[in-house]
């Protein structure tokens, strides 16, 4: 038996949320302990445990994708659609949006080309390549680029709802967003759901979007396949011409220049389409091409005829740098009818190394299931200018025009 006449017990607690507590009980009178009690107290005394950390790795939060914008514009001027277009940070071109809106309404139509007066704080550059003006806004080292670029549609359809649909998907897949439908593009429109349209004094709409969604990789060159240039049939070469530097039209603040030249007959266009040389170059042209219709971009012109079967065939220019081999064979390969070949190797065997007047070319003959889409395409670079020939159309499918356009290349003499 166990006595106490002073007896202390720590009694701990083990129950969650309770805290430790020290009982002191003192009695003068001696009275035994019974054994529950004794191993009650002996029990709480004895279950004190430590307090465990628990540490479990909780994986950081990925940071959403940046938002980009864009803002872009279609005019349709004439055989061309002219191309405004702006993108960046999202918030950066927000910022812009009210600037990139008064260009678009300060455009007037003088003749085939627009002029324009540079919004606040833009800076116009020289016309260079294909891009009919560039302007720069900002000077940190971030800044954006507003660009102008003139191009062919085809058949002269730059004002057509269905080539509206094409360049608005084009810069929608641009940005991850998915593409319209005609009526949810006119529904759109009808709403002003991020699609804008005004009319200039002489009646041109124009049209732009103000996009936000996450760019793609790979850039948003034109020369990638899609709209416009994958819109241009016969009817344009690979690329635009140098634009002539100076402005167009009367004064109005800075004015944008004129662009590259479009011609639509006249003597000089005559000329050019009848000769065997051009201010550059002199060149023999195969029997059985007859001169042909100037069309925009091209430095001159032959329809040609085999066996009831027809092509065309012309010579374009351009800045070099808008003669990137690659994307300029996979452009023509989608025209052909023909999938685009991403792997720099494989598209390397479908390309000819040729001598022009010594210098290097490319050349590529590209044939579908549909003679009628046939391309024979030749690029030569020379004096930062891109130099492009071209037959299109079921009679460049016929072994003796291939073997004619091959010495027509061969025969070019730079001057």
């Amino acid at each position: 038996m166990i006595t106490a006449g002073c007896l202390s017990v720590v009694a701990t607690s083990c129950l969650p949320g309770f805290k430790t507590m020290n009982v002191l009980t003192t009695t003068p009178a001696v009275r035994p302990l019974t054994l529950p009690v004794l191993l009650s107290a002996l029990l709480f005394a004895g279950c004190e445990q430590e307090p465990q950390i628990v540490r479990q790795q909780v994986p950081k939060p990925k940071a959403p994708p940046a938002a980009d914008g864009m803002l872009a514009a279609l005019a349709p001027i004439g055989d061309n659609g002219w191309f405004f277009k702006l993108s960046g940070p999202k918030d950066a071109v927000a910022a812009e949006a009210e600037r990139f809106r008064g260009l678009l309404k300060s455009l007037k139509i003088v003749g085939d080309r627009p002029s324009w007066t540079a919004p606040s704080g833009w800076n116009e550059q020289p016309a260079s390549g294909m891009r009919a003006a560039t302007f720069t806004i900002g000077n940190d080292g971030k800044s954006l680029e507003c660009t102008v670029i003139p191009l062919p549609a085809r058949d002269g359809t730059a004002s057509s709802d269905e080539y509206l649909l094409e360049n608005v998907n084009r810069w929608r897949k641009q940005l991850g967003l998915n593409a319209l439908s005609s009526g949810e593009l006119q529904t759109s429109l009808e709403t002003e759901g991020g699609i804008f349209r005004i009319n200039l004094a002489d009646g041109t709409p124009v049209t732009w979007v103000e996009l936000e969604g996450t760019q793609s990789g790979g850039g948003m060159a034109p020369f990638a396949g899609s709209a416009p240039f994958a819109a241009m049939g016969d009817g344009a070469a690979a690329g635009p011409q140098m634009p002539p530097k100076g402005p167009a039209g009367p004064p109005q603040g800075p004015v944008g220049p004129a662009g590259p030249p479009v011609t639509a007959g006249g003597s000089a266009s005559e000329t050019a389409a009848g000769s065997s040389e051009l201010p550059e170059m002199t060149f023999a042209v195969p029997d059985g091409w007859v001169p042909g219709a100037l069309k925009p971009f091209r430095k001159v012109s032959w329809n040609v005829s085999d066996g009831g079967a027809s092509a065309e065939a012309y010579i374009s220019a351009l800045g070099a740098a808008g003669a990137d081999v690659a994307q300029n064979v996979n452009r023509w390969r989608s025209q052909a009818g023909l999938a685009p070949i991403s792997d720099p190797a494989e598209l390397d065997k479908t390309i000819e190394k040729i001598s022009v007047d010594g210098q290097q070319g490319d050349l590529v003959i590209l044939q579908g299931s549909d003679p009628e889409k046939t391309v024979l395409g030749a690029i030569v670079v020379r004096d930062g200018t891109g130099w492009f020939f071209k037959m299109a159309g079921a009679a460049a499918a016929k072994p003796a025009q291939q073997d004619a356009f091959r010495k027509f290349v061969a025969s070019v003499k730079f001057r």
